[in-house]
């Protein structure tokens, strides 16, 4: 059978408690000031067993205007509701502001019960009725039974627990199972010998006993210990049932009233909301964008400031997509629902559904795009609304777990459509498809990529490629380096590009060289071959060619990117045919005597003098060739890295 959580609404001293306790058998006022002042303080809930057998939970909801916020924090995650008025009075400001809450809230299934008719003759208790028919006549009751009932005589008390039964049955109970469990707290206290208890109705899945959860939005990790339904210990508790939580690891003065205990990462605290609201047409005035207002959402209750997207101000009875910026962290999921309430005087002025729980800070230059993606998922077109999603995350790509957040969806009904949109060409997904991005967005990146090359080639013509981080910081500096590592790996693949080491190219591109250019190379290549196996500083072959300047670094600095010629130390140089000549010798000697010294060098390899033998072997230790150990030197084997140059041209003299 369903689990199903009854609320009980409507004026003070209209006798809820008393008809609680007469379908219930409990007297749900437990505090001492609630049995002194004969009035309800805080919601009182109870289990109630229906002719068929189902148990449903009831809560009773506090009447008295003081106490709407309580009211508010017990009716939130009830699934039917019975609205309470007394045949004495007839409908009064609280029956009104109750079934405000009600529809506001989204219920779609009640009755009403007019108690204490013991009170009154047939006339009166006609007259009541019609009164009661011209208020609900709005609202989702318009239909409901009307239950005639006293608590004192018990006359009707029956006919209601088998209205309800036959309620029940129209229930569909879409919160049920899916996804993972929420308990919004709307209770803390301590027992001794168990510890910290946390109760609340549970409004999501299902959960087990040693489960471990996160209390939101603080954030502390706890284990359940024990679950109790109804005051019986269970193993596993379900949507739609009331239950109590004995967490472990947790003082008591850690969790208070308004906090969600739900699973690690499930959940992510916000301070800014977009939601679809409501403005009640019996409100006075119309509503000011950046007004301040009291915004109750599951069992929690927030200041928050509203600022209209759409318009400059919301009429009554007007309905807008609206952005609401908390005075302090919340942590609701999407299309939960809520109630605002003037700040003063306190009286309930709108309420609607939350449809996005961590947007960006709304702007007016986003004109109505962010009204229309907003509308898109609460009219359940998930499709549209996370490629519209995907689209706004420009640089950075979107997890599946965030979707689930801004969706509500499950996990297999968002990689349903995850897998549709990527078979369509619509999305791309990285390496480990948890992470997604909107293919036109991939493709106006890569355009980016490709055009910052074809800038840098044009204004570096010897240049071998671009830096990593320089082309990053010139197609979006603020991009996420995954994606932008993803990207490239894909435009290489495709041969748009090259990656040579830390270079970056377009695949086609190819060093050019004027004349005077090409006479340059040749006779920094023949001055350094004439050097032969002894390496030139710098600045001796600069001498040598009788040519300097910027333009002849830049020369050299490409010769060195193409490994033409290596620069063995900061300020020295050799061309690579010698140096690989010399790099073939010492690998012959020690291979033959099993190591080599720098007077091995010198007298059985070639005589350089010692600064450049030196010089030539501190080299190869650095390339991977080999390896010093003490005075000798041994082959590192296949570590080798092959040639590379060390430091930046400097023209200083050794």
């Amino acid at each position: 059978m369903k689990n199903l959580v009854i609320g009980l609404a409507g004026h003070i001293d209209h006798g809820k408690t008393a008809l609680t306790k007469a379908i219930t058998g409990i007297d749900t006022d437990r505090l001492k000031e609630e049995k002194v002042r004969g009035i309800s303080i805080e919601s009182g809930f109870a289990p109630c067993r229906l002719p068929n057998g189902q148990v449903v939970s009831i809560v009773d909801c506090p009447g008295h205007e003081k106490f709407i916020k309580n009211m508010l924090r017990g009716i939130s995650g009830v699934d039917m509701a019975i609205l309470v008025i007394a045949a004495d009075d007839g409908p009064m400001p609280q029956t009104s502001e109750h079934l405000d809450i009600l529809s506001l809230l989204g219920i779609r299934h009640g009755l009403v019960a007019v108690n204490k008719i013991d009170l009154v003759d047939r006339d009166w208790l006609e007259l009541i009725h019609g009164e009661i028919a011209r208020l609900v006549e709005p609202s989702f009751l318009r239909e409901a039974a009307v239950i005639d009932c006293s608590c004192r005589t018990g006359e009707g008390i029956d006919q209601l627990k088998t209205a309800l039964m036959e309620l029940t049955g129209k229930v569909e109970k879409t919160k049920l199972e899916r996804g993972e469990f929420r308990l919004p707290v709307d209770r803390v206290f301590s027992v001794a010998g168990y510890g910290t208890i946390a109760t609340g109705t549970l409004v999501n899945g299902a959960v087990s006993s040693g489960a471990i959860a996160m209390v939101y939005p603080e954030g502390y990790k706890v284990k359940i210990r024990g679950l109790q339904v109804h005051n019986q210990w269970v193993e596993e508790a379900h949507a739609g049932q009331r239950v109590g939580f004995n967490l472990a690891g947790i003082a008591t003065s850690q969790v208070k009233r308004g906090d969600v205990i739900a699973p690690p990462e499930s959940l992510m605290p916000t301070g800014i909301l977009d939601a679809r609201l409501r403005y009640l047409e019996s409100n006075a005035s119309p509503l000011s964008t950046k007004a301040r207002v009291r915004l109750h959402t599951g069992t929690t209750e927030i200041i928050a400031r509203v600022i209209c997207m759409d318009r400059d101000k919301i009429q009554p009875g007007e309905m807008a997509v609206v952005q609401f910026r908390l005075e302090e962290k919340a942590s609701p999921r999407v299309f939960d629902r809520y109630i605002i309430r003037s700040l003063s005087p306190s009286r309930t002025i709108g309420g609607g559904v939350i449809l996005d729980t961590y947007p960006r800070r709304y702007s007016a230059s986003e004109g109505k795009s962010r009204v229309t993606r907003i509308e898109h998922l609460e009219q359940g077109k998930f499709r549209d609304f996370i490629i519209e999603t995907l689209s706004r995350y420009q640089f950075h790509p979107c997890s599946q777990s965030e979707l689930l957040r801004k969706t509500a969806l499950t996990r297999s009904e968002l990689v349903d459509i995850l897998a549709r949109l990527k078979s369509e060409g619509v999305i791309y997904c990285l390496d480990d498809e948890e992470f997604f991005i909107a293919t036109r967005q991939v493709t106006h990146i890569k355009e980016k990529i490709i055009a910052a090359l074809k800038d840098f080639h044009s204004q570096n013509p010897l240049e071998k490629g671009m830096g990593r981080e320089l082309l990053k910081s010139k197609t979006a500096g603020e991009m996420d380096s995954r994606l932008f590592h993803h990207l490239l790996r894909d435009l290489e693949m495709r041969q748009t590009i090259a990656i040579d080491g830390p270079a970056i190219r377009l695949a086609n591109h190819s060093l050019s060289f004027s004349s005077w250019q090409k006479k340059v190379i040749s006779e920094i290549e023949r001055a350094l071959l004439s050097s032969g196996y002894r390496p030139l500083p710098i600045s001796q072959l600069y001498q040598n060619i009788n040519c300097a300047g910027e333009e002849v670094d830049r020369l050299l600095k490409m010769l060195i990117d193409q490994s033409v010629v290596i620069r063995i130390a900061p300020n020295t140089i050799i061309h690579s045919q010698p140096l690989h000549e010399l790099r073939e010798m010492v690998k012959a000697y020690i291979q033959k005597e099993g190591s080599l010294t720098v007077i091995d060098f010198r007298d059985r390899v070639m005589d350089l003098g010692r600064i450049k033998t030196i010089q030539i072997l501190e080299y190869f230790d650095s390339i991977g060739f080999t390896m010093r150990i003490g005075d000798i030197r041994i082959l590192r084997g296949p570590k080798s890295k092959g040639p590379k140059s060390k430091g930046e041209i400097n023209h200083e003299k050794e």
